[in-house]
């Protein structure tokens, strides 16, 4: 369909609405047909356009094509065609409001597609750029963007990034084109004809609904708009919102929705929202929950305290609100069912109030007492039953009352009411404000004034913020809430709780204002100085806050004076005002001045930039920043092993050296400005040696001790040194002392350590698992020397200290007693059925994934994991035969020793591996491949069924290489590969029919697709992996019953093959270009008459006889020529008649030879049809060739008609490629 025609069936309104809007547009003028459209690309749509008295041309009777358009004109267009009529205060500096373009400029505005530019302009009279009107058309269609599809066009880097994402999708919408040469020339104005084709398309074409997944539950904690902007995002569980401001939109909730108490009194939005489980309102407050175009089931209000109001507006539907809180209903610009239904039910404490505002509510019931409904003149009530005390109120109409309970009073008597049997009649207690809220109810209590506790405040550029408080009058307002506003933010902002931020020198007037009447205000004006700017400069001290300094008593602190001009500010308590100090983004804090004229620095403090306000007496201001990025590095004490006395106190100690990054730090006097013990939560000085060690008292508690160091570079470490005791302290260093020394004996190691180990509190005694070890020692090893063995392989280099001593040493134990366990389990197993498969190999698995040391046995705990678990994954490879197989090798192996029996646990996996490596290699001997060849697949090539095969390889398999009888039944998959060097170029896989058919054959064979197939207007790739290269490599992987076989067989082909491939290769990649889904831009950009000269050279050095092959290329190539143009297709005649099919001879003896081995493979490759699974076919039959031709013919119509859909395209693309 042209583009003319399509035009005909569009709504007229929006015509008309054109033809209005067209009045302002510039192009006023009469000529019918415009002398320069003769040829212009945009022919056609101006054309219709212009025949439908959208645009005009010019009094000179041209249209001017290729002039730019401002942007004031191409809003006047947008705002019209799709039907813009809200306003938006423009303020813009340079739209004056008598501008013939103002109107269009505030309908922009209001439509949300113009913004205006940073200056505060908008430039209406411009001209607007090409990547400008993309977003324009984005905004207005609601697009998602799409940087990735802009990246294509040959000049993406010079695309501006904030246009990217709407180049992109525009582009992909089919809204806007490129250029013929590749490129988008975002920067260039936009043409007159560009922009009646672009918005031509924008008006009659949908966008692209985005396709979103369903999700599982959401939970919203931030303030923000969540869902997709079009389309729908289903949530399969629940949804729960726990912040304020949150707007929910276009989402479908299958469980159930939540508002959070956390909400409190903040604002809640679901638009076009549908929840198919239970509502709960636990938060929000007198303006909180909005529901637009929005479906809800039951929906409970549940809040602790104060009303929640819930509007609801367009189409929204909330089928029953159950209330069992104050709640305020209301409904405004409804067109849905609003609130249908309403019960009031199990009340929180104290009583319940339902506000109904221009509310139309089917059925309403009471049924708790305490309840007060307050109606305004605009509300209907349909049926209201009373099953409790109830005060109705206000001036709204109950058109029918049921009354079940004594004690209920109206304000206004129902229309008609029935009163239950033994109940008292309702009473009319008349208001006499005249308004809604009498009989007992509370009515809206109105704001009478509001003040600021201050009228005036000095704040400093940079320095501490502010707050002003507001107080609403009477105290029991009904709505107390407060706006907030500055009337200058370049000098000062303010926040919604009156918190006020100095920005810069200057004065700003801070206004809160009611929010329930905003003629009730008050104000202060704040005066924002610039103050002193000074800086903190290290004096070098380091110490500890004495017990005078308060909460800054016992803490560390490095010591920073305040300068300001070359002069110390002096900071003692009697010359500061005050300090203040902000961390990063977070408050102000007040800070306690010092004794001293200093600053003190808390060392332990987090790392970050700190900014301070100080005033002094003198009323002087000063700030500055404080950037402390000393890291606390961590450091460990190490026993040097050495004992002394002091000889300053006689004390006796034990030496450590702190270690840092494996090197020592030296404590010298010299070295480090302090070295403190903490004590409880404060910091002691300790005496620094003579030597670069510490001397610790050798009678301390036992203990953790923390110190922490600061060196004379400021660099600083906490190190914590565990203290176990002095005997403990002896019985580790005499432990370290042998391992790893002249002293460790293999054999003499249990005698000489047990003790200490005692003397650590390792239980080694005779009921201990250690001791266990007696009881399992074999062929003479004594299990407890294998664990000091392993002990001393696991040394720490800085040696052992109790905590690793003792898990290593128990870790130990209990893996040479599960070593034991696996050991007899396979000794003493009479038959594979005792062995409970390979048991004994997980249980040694799950133990060594478990342990904390390094090495076992001299061999790394690591590699021993990859090697069972190696030897498990291989086991359970194999089918139920395959197992029993390698079980029985074991006993096997196991019997064949002297003593039928394994002395050690590492025989017993050994024995597994190599029971395993001859399973395997008998499974793996099954199989073999007997001959790749070339596919001959002559009967695909047709011109009746516009098909033709390119190329195809066929490989053949035998299962049963060594007679073990293994048929296709047999397996579970078969899986053909073609590699060239590692790369995997094609696969193929046995599929369903060929099971059904060949189940009962040892052989088969599998076809791979070389290029493609050529389907009437299309090239169809479908393979996941095409091949595109001459493999040098077939893999063959069986999948057995028992087991997993794999074959590999080289491969290397003749000169005639490999020029039959690169022919086809050649054809291929031509067709492609020609006839992809976009082919003529794709032709016209890729593909000109010498590719098609090259690919008929290299096809007619291939010598081929193939007449129906010859037929179908003939018709491509005729049709590449048409497509390049004109002059072209006669200068292929002669190469066209050269041309051959890719395809091998059906004469040729290489495509007739069957995949045959010595064994006389029955089954051989199918032709190849162009699917993506292995096909299988005997070699005598004709199968193949009839089924195809059927199938051909049968979907000969369908072909048909999509061959006429193609050629629709195609009109419609040559229209589109100018531009």
């Amino acid at each position: 369909m042209s583009l003319t025609r399509r035009f005909k069936n569009r709504n007229l309104s929006i015509i008309v609405t054109i033809i209005m809007i067209m009045a302002m547009f510039p192009s006023i003028a009469f000529a019918a047909s415009p002398t320069d459209l003769a040829n212009h690309w945009a022919k056609v749509q101006v054309g219709d356009w212009m025949d439908k008295g959208l645009v005009n041309g010019y009094p000179d009777g041209t249209f001017k094509p290729d002039n730019n358009i401002t942007r004031a004109e191409f809003m006047v267009i947008v705002n019209g065609a799709f039907g813009y009529k809200e306003k938006a205060t423009v303020d813009y500096k340079d739209v004056t409001a008598d501008a013939w373009y103002a109107d269009a400029v505030a309908k922009a505005k209001a439509a949300g597609y113009f913004t205006g530019y940073a200056d505060g302009t908008a430039k209406p009279d411009s001209p607007i750029s090409r990547q400008e009107t993309a977003v324009v058309i984005m905004k207005v269609k609601g697009l998602t963007q799409n940087e990735s599809a802009a990246a294509k066009f040959t000049d993406a880097a010079g695309i501006s990034q904030w246009s990217k994402g709407a180049i992109g999708a525009t582009v992909t919408a089919g809204f806007m084109n490129g250029y013929p040469d590749g490129s988008f020339k975002a920067n260039n104005p936009i043409t007159r004809a560009e922009a009646v084709v672009a918005l031509s398309k924008a008006m009659n074409k949908p966008a692209p609904t985005p396709e979103i997944p369903a999700d599982d539950s959401k939970v919203y904690d931030q303030a923000g708009t969540y869902g997709p902007a079009t389309g729908s995002i289903t949530v399969t569980g629940d949804v729960t919102i726990k912040a304020k401001d949150v707007i929910l939109q276009n989402t479908i909730i299958e469980g159930d929705l939540t508002i959070d108490k956390a909400v409190g009194d903040g604002n809640v939005t679901l638009k076009k929202v549908v929840v198919k489980g239970n509502t709960y309102i636990n938060g929000g407050g007198t303006n909180s929950v909005y529901l637009i175009d929005t479906q809800t089931g039951k929906t409970y209000v549940i809040k602790d305290s104060g009303p929640v109001r819930i509007v609801a507006s367009g189409t929204s539907d909330i089928n029953q609100l159950i209330a069992q809180s104050s709640v305020k209903v209301e409904e405004a610009d409804l067109t849905g069912k609003g609130f249908e239904g309403i019960i009031v039910d199990k009340k929180v404490d104290g009583k319940i109030e339902i506000n109904l505002v221009n509310a139309k509510v089917d059925n309403f019931q009471v049924k708790t007492e305490g309840v007060t409904v307050n109606t305004d003149n605009n509300t209907t009530i349909s049926t209201l039953v009373a099953d409790a005390k109830v005060d109705v109120t206000g001036k709204g109409t109950v058109q029918q009352a049921t009354i079940n309970a004594s004690g209920v009073t109206f304000e206004t008597k129902p229309t008609t009411q029935t009163v239950a049997s033994g109940v008292k009649e309702p009473t009319v207690n008349k208001s006499s404000s005249g308004g809604g809220g009498g009989g007992g109810g509370s009515s809206t209590v109105a704001v009478s004034g509001i003040s600021v506790d201050k009228t005036e405040m000095t704040l400093y550029a940079g320095g501490a913020t502010g707050k002003i408080t507001a107080t609403v009058k009477p105290t029991d307002a009904s709505n107390k809430k407060v706006i907030w506003k500055s009337d200058n933010e370049k000098f000062a902002t303010v926040d919604a709780n009156g918190v006020v931020t100095p920005v810069a020198a200057g004065t700003a007037t801070i206004t809160a204002t009611s929010d329930a009447n905003s003629s009730k205000y008050d104000s202060c004006v704040v005066t924002v100085v610039k103050p002193t700017e000074a800086n903190f400069v290290p004096i070098g001290n380091v110490g500890i806050a004495p017990d005078t300094a308060g909460d800054a008593a016992g803490k560390i602190y490095a010591e920073y004076k305040l300068v300001a001009g070359g002069e110390n500010i002096s900071l003692v308590e009697d010359n500061i005002k005050y300090i203040k100090v902000k961390v990063g983004e977070g408050d102000w804090q007040d800070l306690t001045a010092n004794t001293d004229a200093t600053l003190w620095f808390n060392v332990e403090a987090t790392r970050g930039v700190r900014a301070y306000e100080v005033k002094t007496n003198d009323g002087d201001v000063y700030t500055a920043t404080l950037n402390w990025d000393k890291e606390i590095k961590p450091a460990t004490w190490e026993s040097t092993g050495e004992e002394g006395t002091r000889p300053d106190t006689s004390d006796a100690y034990v030496e450590y050296k702190l270690m840092a990054d494996s090197k020592q730090v030296p404590l010298k006097a010299s070295d480090v400005k302090l070295v403190a013990l903490k004590d409880k939560e404060k910091w002691g000085a300790r005496e620094l040696n003579t030597d670069p060690t510490l001397w610790f008292k050798k009678d301390n508690a036992i203990g953790n001790y923390e110190y922490l160091i600061v060196t004379n570079d400021v660099t600083i470490y906490r190190a914590t040194l565990e203290w176990q005791g002095g005997d403990v302290y002896t019985a580790l260093a005499e432990i370290n002392d042998y391992l790893t020394s002249e002293k460790y004996v293999y054999a003499n190691a249990p005698r000489a350590l047990e003790g200490y180990l005692t003397t650590l509190g390792i239980n080694v005694g005779a009921k201990s698992d250690y001791a266990a070890l007696d009881k399992i020692a074999t062929g003479g090893k004594n299990r407890k020397t294998a664990v000091f063995y392993d002990l001393n392989n696991n040394k720490p280099n800085e040696g052992y200290d109790l905590a690793t001593l003792t898990t290593y040493f128990n870790d130990m134990v209990a893996t040479r007693l599960v070593t034991e366990e696996s050991m007899d389990l396979v000794n003493n197993a009479k038959n594979i059925g005792a062995l409970n498969g390979i048991s004994y190999v997980t249980m040694l698995l799950e133990r060594f994934q478990t342990v904390s040391y390094r090495t076992h046995s001299d061999i790394p705990v690591a590699d021993k994991v990859s090697i069972l678990q190696d030897l498990v994954d291989r086991y359970e490879a194999l089918g139920a035969d395959g197992r029993v197989a390698v079980l029985t090798e074991i006993i096997g192996i196991r019997d064949s020793n002297t003593d039928k029996q394994f002395a050690r646990s590492q025989h017993t996996t050994e024995a597994l591996a190599a029971a395993l490596t001859k399973i395997e290699t008998e499974i793996n001997n099954r199989l073999t491949i007997t001959s790749v060849t070339i596919a001959d697949n002559k009967a695909y090539a047709s011109t009746a069924a516009g098909t033709v095969r390119v190329l195809g390889y066929g490989v053949g398999i035998n299962l049963d290489a060594v007679n073990k009888g293994k048929k296709i039944s047999d397996t579970t998959s078969i899986v053909i590969e073609l590699y060239k060097g590692d790369t995997l170029l094609g696969q193929q896989s046995f599929n369903e029919a060929g099971y059904s058919k060949h189940g009962g054959a040892s052989q088969t064979s599998g076809t791979i697709d070389a290029g493609g197939q050529y389907k009437a207007t299309s090239w169809d790739n479908s393979w996941s992996a095409k091949i595109n290269d001459i493999p040098d490599k077939a893999v063959a992987t069986v999948q057995y019953d028992d087991g997993t076989a794999t074959a590999e067989k080289a491969l290397s082909f003749t000169e005639e093959q490999t020029n039959i491939f690169s022919a086809a290769q050649a054809v291929h990649a031509l067709f492609e270009d020609v006839f992809a889904e976009e082919s003529a831009l794709a032709l016209k950009e890729g593909v000109n008459q010498d590719d098609i000269n090259a690919a008929s050279a290299l096809v007619k050095a291939v010598t081929l006889n193939t007449t129906q092959n010859k037929a179908v290329l003939e018709e491509l190539i005729t049709k590449a020529g048409t497509l390049l143009g004109g002059d072209q297709k006669t200068g292929q005649e002669t190469n066209i008649q050269m041309m051959q099919a890719p395809i091998m001879n059906a004469e040729d003896p290489v495509a007739e030879e069957s995949l045959q081995t010595e064994d006389e493979i029955e089954v051989a490759p199918e032709e190849a049809n162009g699917n993506d699974e292995m096909t299988t076919e005997a070699v005598v039959e004709n199968e193949a060739n009839e089924e195809a031709i059927v199938e051909v013919d049968e979907a000969q119509a369908e072909e048909d008609e999509e061959v006429a859909v193609e050629a629709e395209k195609a009109e419609d693309i040559s229209e589109g490629i100018q531009e």
